[in-house]
């Protein structure tokens, strides 16, 4: 397929806000879909086939293999044959896990607008065109110079793509609302479904310490939230696809999500947390309004001294978990850690 010279919603944007972007012809690569990929072979047909019958054909996949040994790259270079807007650009790498990987693309991407996406998922075939909608909603009414992200919610299935939650938002109890001090102690974005606009993608590409991170979707969001705007659709735009390889799956029951809890990882995770925090106040001072900055920093302060009026202050503020579990772990791990 050659590339089309386009022009996408226009009429929807600010153009003494956006010039750079509408007043010119839009090329493919104007969205950038960033796939990292590890042993994949069993089910990236699936995905790919499903970002090609998207109803917006112009974008550009990105994709990063982690040294996979199975036939994952074999899979994506017949695509790429295919599919000139299908490309790899990085394999042979040893990246170590998903956040180095994502980052990898994210240092490598040039578009106005990337979404990040999982090897083992199905997207809807209007799912780009769902979240840009939303997108250009948003930076209609910020500007394009403001950090932005967009996700979604999505339909939790098994290895056969059989239902088992209609939406993972409800199932996991995790919010819409985008509430900075909700979100320094619980992420409520589905990463498989994040668009992020350039000014957000620019802001992202400096270098931090990946073990100071939980998750690049978390860290993305934080960004978005403490510098520019945050929304969630409660739509579902995929199939989010549950089986034993997962990286970071869905908890759909009480029992299943007790089951696979572990101390020492929750007490890591929930140090990580804190570290996210800092390093937030670290990299982007400048960029934080007063308001801002003092969430973030009230959090800090008061999650570094153990004290049961500290703890209240922290749930009263609204750094805390939603999910009764998570709650209680987030208790537990306040003292604990």
């Amino acid at each position: 397929m050659e590339p089309r010279d386009i022009y996408v919603m226009a009429e929807s944007f600010d153009w003494m806000t956006c010039p750079n972007v509408w007043r010119t012809k839009v090329h493919s690569n104007y969205i950038e879909i960033l796939m990292a990929t590890y042993n994949g072979e069993k089910y990236i047909a699936d995905q790919l086939a499903s970002i090609r019958s998207q109803t917006i054909e112009d974008w550009r996949l990105l994709i990063s293999d982690d040294c996979s040994t199975d036939k994952t790259v074999e899979i994506v270079s017949q695509f790429a044959k295919d599919d000139p807007r299908i490309s790899i650009i990085s394999r042979g790498e040893r990246f170590g896990g998903a956040v180095p990987n994502f980052y990898n693309l994210i240092h490598r991407s040039n578009a106005s607008y990337i979404m990040c996406c999982d090897q083992d998922d199905v997207w809807n075939n209007n799912k780009i065109e769902v979240t840009l909608r939303e997108m250009s909603s948003l930076e209609r009414r910020y500007g394009c110079n403001v950090p932005i992200l967009v996700s979604t919610d999505v339909e939790v299935v098994d290895e056969q793509l059989r239902s088992l939650e209609r939406s993972m938002l409800e199932s996991e109890k995790l919010s819409c609302k985008s509430y900075l001090p909700h979100s320094l102690v619980e992420n409520n974005v589905i990463g498989c479904t994040l668009m992020a606009n350039r000014a957000l993608v620019n802001l992202a590409k400096r270098q931090i310490p990946f073990e100071c991170i939980v998750m690049h979707d978390w860290w993305l969001n934080l960004i978005a939230q403490a510098c520019g705007h945050s929304s969630i659709l409660p739509v579902q735009t995929m199939k989010y696809r549950q089986h034993g390889n997962n990286v970071a799956g869905a908890s759909y029951s009480p029992i299943d999500a007790f089951r696979k809890f572990d101390f020492d990882r929750s007490r890591k995770d929930w140090n990580r947390i804190v570290c996210q925090a800092r390093l937030l106040l670290d990299r982007y001072a400048n960029e934080l309004d007063s308001k801002a900055y003092d969430m973030v920093d009230s959090f800090i302060s008061l999650y570094e001294k153990k004290s049961f009026i500290n703890l209240y202050r922290l749930l009263k503020h609204g750094y805390r978990c939603y999910a009764p579990l998570r709650l209680a772990s987030q208790i537990g791990m306040f003292f604990l850690r």
